[in-house]
């Protein structure tokens, strides 16, 4: 019910989608390694964060749009809101959608590369990991899909949410194990 920590939670959002997203892209190493690596993050960056942040900036209302926040009543007042523009901050929702889709999908790409023309050793190292984590990309595209092209079955909504809360926080046991 606190505006301010409502808000705050809200834009941690991005952040736990980063997060995820690096732990992914820089599995066994921990860094960046290729140039696809870089350029999906890059763009997550741009086409998830920013927007999510001018969403905030602009957007009079904080209705929750990830996986993880939601409001039981009436959700709080924006105490971030900057300047008010209603449909701006809707297409900084969509430009994020559809972000999450692309760099979640070209993760899957980089994911199966690897694994498909990894040393046996990494291939090794991915074989616990991976499926776990292609399940969290696919379940996040798959949600972020059914809302940017208007799917609004609140009870099926709901389940993707659960799927994809549960497979994000199965991927750090997942490269834990591996």
């Amino acid at each position: 019910s606190n505006p301010w920590l409502f808000g705050i939670g809200l834009a941690t959002e991005p952040v736990i989608f980063m997060v995820s997203l690096t732990l992914v892209l820089t599995f066994p190493t921990g860094w960046l390694e290729g140039r696809p690596e870089k350029i999906i993050w890059g763009v997550a960056v741009l086409t998830v964060v920013v927007p999510t942040v001018v969403w905030i900036l602009t957007s009079p209302a904080l209705v929750p749009a990830g996986s993880i926040a939601g409001c039981v009543s009436a959700c709080p007042a924006n105490r971030f809101l900057i300047s008010p523009d209603i449909p701006f901050a809707m297409d900084m929702v969509r430009v994020s959608r559809a972000g999450i889709v692309l760099t979640t999908l070209a993760t899957t790409v980089v994911i199966v590369w690897r694994l498909i023309n990894g040393t046996p050793p990494r291939r090794r190292a991915f074989i616990i990991g991976a499926p776990i984590a292609l399940f969290f990309l696919l379940t996040q595209a798959a949600l972020r899909g059914m809302l940017l092209f208007g799917v609004h079955d609140p009870r099926l909504l709901h389940i993707m949410d659960w799927i994809v809360v549960a497979s994000r926080a199965a991927i750090w046991y997942g490269f834990l194990f591996a």
